[in-house]
């Protein structure tokens, strides 16, 4: 028999349980989460009392890259997929107008950035 399966952070079951323990041979099926993309797969109780692998079954949705502010730079943490964030700086004699980072977040059944890139204005105004 196999324990419960471990929760996992890019998918959810199909039929929700309250089963602790499975049968040798039980599948069950899951979906991807938002902000993740993937068909639907199932993982199977292996003779072994271990669950089948659900390793890269789901992938992260990419938010896209955003655009360079003019006179600034950025630096992505991550690869501009659902939770990679995004920090600006302006080149010397530039202030930014704006938030100093932004984030790959849910919105709706897709993800989007949570917020516009800055601007680099010109302190010589």
């Amino acid at each position: 028999r196999c324990k419960a399966p471990e929760h996992l952070p890019f998918a959810k079951l199909a039929n929700a349980t309250d089963e602790y323990e499975f049968p040798i041979g039980t599948f069950l099926k899951y979906e991807c989460r938002p902000g993740y993309y993937g068909r639907g797969f199932f993982i199977t109780c292996l003779p072994n009392s271990v669950w089948s692998s659900a390793e890269n079954k789901c992938q992260r949705r990419s938010c896209g890259t955003p655009p360079e502010p003019a006179n600034g730079k950025m630096t992505v943490n991550g690869d501009a997929r659902f939770g990679s964030t995004v920090n600006y700086a302006c080149n010397e004699g530039y202030r930014l107008i704006g938030k100093t980072s932004i984030a790959c977040i849910i919105s709706g059944k897709t993800v989007t950035w949570d917020d516009d890139p800055p601007i680099c204005e010109s302190e010589l105004k």
